[in-house]
């Protein structure tokens, strides 16, 4: 009887401790959860759409991280070779993401024009993924940011993909503003 008193008080002991070291673990991810999403770095709030692949919140001016939508003034051609507003539509569907909701954008940088360069979301769905995914935006020269997205988009023929585009980046290469 004795020898379980003592193994007891043990064990009492050692989950005592396993208690509080599971404590501060946690204390430390969640420590190190905060610092990866610093609230500096973070824009909340009503969102307007600039194009497919840039918004404004609050005056402060955001391009979506990892992907390239067509411009404004970008042609596609479809399946059956007619002509449509990729550029327009891509425009349209942000603003319809963003429209009325809460967005969340996360930055680290900026981009040479001044921008923010941002993952946003919107009720924890990352606006840029559905860009790709529906066909209206390509990942980023590359960037493998939303390669699954792009390559999901490719083989079910959504939006751009459908028919034929132009690069976003090599359109406006090619058509430099005035």
């Amino acid at each position: 009887m004795i020898y379980y008193k003592r193994l007891k008080n043990k064990f009492k002991k050692l989950t005592g401790w396993l208690s509080v070291l599971v404590l501060f673990g946690a204390i430390a991810y969640i420590s190190s959860y905060f610092e990866k999403s610093d609230p500096s770095n973070m824009v909340i709030g009503q969102a307007y759409a600039s194009d497919g692949d840039s918004l404004k919140i609050a005056g402060i001016r955001i391009r979506l991280l990892g992907i390239d939508a067509p411009e404004l003034h970008q042609n596609c051609k479809d399946k059956n070779n007619i002509t449509w507003k990729c550029g327009l539509v891509s425009h349209k569907r942000m603003a319809s993401l963003v429209r009325g909701n809460e967005v969340t954008c996360l930055s680290d940088e900026e981009d040479r024009y001044g921008r923010l360069l941002a993952k946003c979301t919107v009720e924890n769905v990352d606006v840029g993924g559905i860009l790709v995914l529906e066909g209206l935006a390509v990942s980023y020269r590359g960037s493998g940011d939303y390669l699954r997205e792009q390559n999901e988009a490719k083989k079910n023929k959504r939006g751009m993909w459908a028919g034929e585009f132009e690069n976003p980046q090599d359109w406006r290469k090619n058509n430099p503003r005035n």
